[in-house]
This record gives structure tokens, C-alpha cells and sequence, in this order.
């Protein structure tokens, strides 16, 4: 027999809040580590960026152009054992809009796994873990399962390895279920996240409105947790004379639209607010209260390691590396646009997601050294367009974006590896 655990929404509300109360020291903990508060040097940064990319002085000219964003933060450990982040970027008030693409997977998948720990710090006897399957009990479910070879009743580590490991948008869809408003109501320093909608043609702004209900059950059939359907709150949307690019796009049924394209109804996550929530959940390694180790180690460990070759379902791009690698771990043959880059050397571990669509390319990054003394978080974004026209497929993605995120990923790696960390 299934043994149903019910948990009233008042409790689970009582349990959201909870996770929120933390101590007085606590708060002044996150507060005062966070990146935005070493911002500094930025005129330094930009010497360096000009002095080590000479190829590259129109992308760096042309910032408005390229909406070009690059963040770096150093992450050093003094004698005595402290850490210590001194945060940098170009340009120093980058002020376009970015469209993230897949970037938005990476709070996505925070955000989930920080309320399955809310979960089970109310429930300590029914622990979920990426074990356990997620099954969604509805059938006006808009039709998003079933591609890309995610099904219902998938194990949570397997959706969250599709997520972070092969950036199948498919499976973003069943954590949308399980988040829902969940992360307006935790405690963040990223107000700009914005989560509204699935990955899925077949989900209109409507459907998207509409939470699912679903339940999550261990390998014995035993129900752990189930919400039932719930319309959400509106969401705050970006400002329409900001989130927008291009001077025309192609619809759905590729019509020509004479206005550029719109996406204050797309998911939203800024570049720097995803640097700095990578740092951040590097930066509480040992802090349980912001992402239970098990979590964050199994997370890390998605967005580090690459996609073994298989049929089970199709390795998209964005499995890659951009800053560092480029496009193509195994050719690399971005260098024929006129700049000779050396040959990488394996002495970084990458930890990343990157995003691609519409003509943005972006990364966001955790870098560390083989030997472990050498430790940074680098990202960046840029915009490749050609014509103008969005959804047309003319991106300059190999003769200009891969490259640059390339070649600056591979000078600052070296900068980094060969620079004092004490």
C-alpha cells in the first residue's frame, strides 16, 4: 500500500518561512560576502582586457554593438585562512538587455533543490533525494513531456543531469512544477530572476500561468511530498523599452515582424546576477543553510562534467565550454579568423552554463585549477547578430563568439594560474 504524506499548504508555508528566519549573524554573513561589495579597479581590468586581446579592440570598442559584459572575481585565501573576492568588469555599467537562453537553467536548478531541502527539513523522516521520481498528476499539462527523452515519473538526479550536463530544455519543464513561487519567497540577494514560463512551443503565456500538480515518490511506490495545481502570481516583468534586440524578428510561423523583438514574457536572469549567484554558491561551500552539501556537490558536478556519448538523447551545444574551449572541445578550429591561440592545456576544472539563442552567447563559469591553488568565477555575454533580424540563423556565432569567449577565457586562465593568490 502507498503511504500518502499530505502537507497542508499552511504548513508548507510555515516551512518556507521558517528557512528565512535566519540569525542576525547569519544575514550579516551573506550580506557582507557578497561579490557586489568588492567591485573595485574596474579601469585595471579594462587595461588588461586591451593589452592581451589587441585582435579583439572592436568587440572591445564597440560595447553598446556587442552588449559585450564580462565579469570576473578573483578568489583568494589570505595566510590566516580567510577568503577574500575582488570583483571586476567590463564595461563598468554595462546597461542592455541579455537574452540568458539556458543561463536561466542554473537558478532553476538552485531553486529546486533549495526547496526539496526546505521539504525535508519539515519532513526528516521522508527525506527526498535524486533518487526519488517526479510525476506530474494533470492532464491539462500543455504537452511539454515526451521530447528529448524526458518522461513522466524521471528520476530527479536524471532531470537535473539533462538539465545542467546536456542543457535538454525539456527538462526544465518538471522542476517548473515543483518551484513554482517558491523562490519569491526565500530569500535571495537576485531580485532580477525572473521564472514564467516552460521550455515548451506548446505552453502559451496562459498555460505558463498554471502550476501543475504533481507528486514525488521513492523506488518502493511510497508517495514522499504532492502539491496539487496552482495558478501563480503575476510576475514582475521587465520594462518593454529594455528587454528587447534586434530591429525585426521571425515569428513562430516565420513572418517577418517590423518591430524588434520583445522578451518581456521569456525568463530572465541578468549576467551578473548569475556570476555572482555561481560565486555565491561556491562562497557558502561550508554553509548548509543556503544548499545542503549533497545538493551542491551533485550540482557542481553536473555543470563540470561532459556528456558521455550515447543515443538516449540528442548533446546540445551548450554542453561546452565557451569561455576557454569555445564551441568544440575536440576540434577547436575557432582559431581561423586571424588570431593564433595556443593550444589549451588541461590545468583548469570548468564549472559552468552557458546559453545560446537569438544571437547571445553567454557563459557563466567556476574555474579551478588542477593543483587547486587557483580558483576564480569568470562570465560573459555577447551579441553576434548580423542583420538585425532575430530567428533568421544569421549569427556571427563562429567568426566572432566563440572565438572572443575563447581567447578570453584562455587569458585570464593564464593570468590567474600564473598570479600570487596569498
Amino acid at each position: 500500500m502507498k503511504c500518502k504524506i499530505n502537507i497542508t499548504f499552511l504548513k508548507l508555508l510555515f516551512s518556507l518561512l521558517f528557512c528565512c528566519f535566519v540569525s542576525e549573524a547569519q544575514i550579516q554573513r551573506l550580506t557582507t560576502i557578497h561579490p557586489s561589495f568588492f567591485r573595485s579597479r574596474d579601469k585595471q581590468f579594462e587595461h588588461f582586457l586591451r593589452k592581451q586581446m589587441p585582435f579583439w579592440k572592436n568587440v572591445l570598442d564597440s560595447v553598446n554593438t556587442y552588449r559585450l559584459q564580462i565579469y570576473l572575481t578573483q578568489i583568494d585565501t589570505t595566510k590566516k585562512g580567510v577568503v577574500k573576492y575582488t570583483y571586476y568588469q567590463y564595461p563598468s555599467k554595462p546597461s542592455q538587455y541579455t537574452y540568458p537562453a539556458s543561463i536561466i537553467k542554473l537558478p532553476m536548478a538552485v531553486y529546486f533543490l533549495q526547496k526539496i531541502d526546505a521539504i525535508n527539513r519539515f519532513q526528516p523522516i521522508n527525506q527526498i533525494t535524486l533518487n526519488d521520481r517526479i510525476f506530474i498528476d494533470d492532464t491539462a499539462y500543455c504537452g511539454q513531456l515526451g521530447s528529448n527523452g524526458i518522461v513522466n515519473g524521471m528520476r530527479i538526479g536524471s532531470l537535473l543531469q539533462e538539465l545542467l550536463q546536456k542543457s535538454n530544455n525539456t527538462a526544465f519543464n518538471p522542476l517548473y512544477e515543483v518551484v513554482r513561487d517558491y523562490h519569491v519567497n526565500f530569500a535571495t540577494d537576485f531580485e532580477d530572476i525572473i521564472i514564467q514560463s516552460r521550455f515548451s512551443m506548446k505552453c502559451d503565456s496562459n498555460d505558463n500561468k498554471r502550476h501543475c500538480a504533481y507528486h514525488i515518490e521513492n523506488g518502493r511506490g511510497e508517495i514522499l511530498f504532492k502539491e496539487e495545481a496552482l495558478v501563480k502570481s503575476p510576475s514582475v516583468l521587465l520594462a518593454n523599452d529594455f528587454a528587447k534586440a534586434g530591429t525585426s524578428y521571425l515569428d513562430i510561423k516565420d513572418s517577418l515582424i517590423h518591430a524588434p523583438r520583445s522578451f518581456v514574457r521569456s525568463n530572465y536572469i541578468s549576467i551578473e546576477s548569475a556570476h555572482q549567484l555561481l560565486v555565491r554558491l561556491l562562497a557558502y561551500s561550508d554553509d548548509a543553510s543556503f544548499l545542503s552539501f549533497p545538493f551542491r556537490d551533485s550540482l557542481l558536478y553536473y555543470m563540470n562534467a561532459f556528456p558521455m556519448p550515447d543515443t538516449s538523447s540528442e548533446i546540445y551545444p551548450t554542453t561546452f565550454k565557451y569561455l576557454f574551449w569555445g564551441s568544440d572541445l575536440l576540434t577547436r578550429n575557432y582559431c581561423k579568423v586571424g588570431i593564433d591561440l595556443p593550444e589549451p592545456k588541461s590545468i583548469m576544472n570548468i564549472y559552468n552554463k552557458v546559453g545560446q539563442a537569438y544571437g547571445f552567447l553567454n557563459d557563466v563559469g567556476y574555474f579551478e585549477s588542477i593543483d587547486k591553488k587557483t580558483k576564480f568565477v569568470l562570465s560573459a555575454s555577447i551579441f553576434v547578430d548580423r542583420d538585425g533580424v532575430l530567428n533568421d540563423g544569421k549569427y556571427a556565432y563562429d567568426a566572432i563568439g566563440f572565438p572572443f569567449l575563447s581567447h578570453l577565457g584562455q587569458i585570464v586562465a593564464a593570468s590567474e594560474y600564473k598570479r600570487k593568490h596569498h
